[in-house]
């Protein structure tokens, strides 16, 4: 009869263990939603325009809403800077200062087709010395027409490979671009 009692007590001890443990576990994996990125363009010239990609009902649901990104022509030095957004809950969360506070962890990369003949420096950098991407300096020295890929990626594996950095994708998103 002891037996039994010690195999029914072990056995309610490992049930509540993983009870507990699974308790715990759902709380921690929670991911913010991400319904809007924004890029803020600047220029000495008095040059200032925020384009945005929105998203307000998640992955699925109605299409996001996407500014075209339209900047001048001949501009050195357009400042950009990027903001990231939860605007789903009230008040908004602006994620922007999580990614900062976790700048090793996460590396901001901008695809733009090599025929586009746009330049993009990075200006800002993580703690090791590494590109970030929430700040950069954009070079539009001819007129046209491509898209601007801007991917966002978590504790990526390799920072100094804007091609492949590896890690999880944080946000993957695209906007139509037009040099004027």
């Amino acid at each position: 009869m002891t037996k039994t009692v010690r195999f029914l007590s072990l056995v309610s001890l490992v049930v509540l263990a993983l009870v507990f443990s699974n308790c715990k576990k759902s709380t921690d994996t929670q991911t913010e939603l991400i319904t809007d990125v924004e890029l803020r363009f600047t220029h000495a010239s008095g040059f200032d325009q925020t384009f945005t990609w929105s998203d307000p009902d998640g992955d699925g649901g109605n299409a996001p809403v996407i500014d075209d990104i339209v900047l001048p022509v001949s501009l050195d030095s357009l400042h950009c800077s990027i903001q990231i957004w939860d605007r789903s809950k009230t008040p908004a969360v602006n994620i922007t200062e999580e990614i900062l506070q976790e700048a090793d962890d996460h590396l901001f990369v901008f695809n733009i087709d090599l025929n586009a003949n746009v330049l993009i420096v990075y200006a800002d950098a993580d703690t090791q010395g590494n590109s970030l991407g929430l700040k950069t300096n954009w070079i539009t020295p001819q007129a046209g027409t491509t898209t601007l890929r801007l991917v966002l990626y978590h504790e990526p594996t390799n920072k100094s490979n804007f091609l492949d950095p590896g890690g999880e994708v944080d946000v993957d998103v695209s906007f139509p671009l037009i040099i004027q």
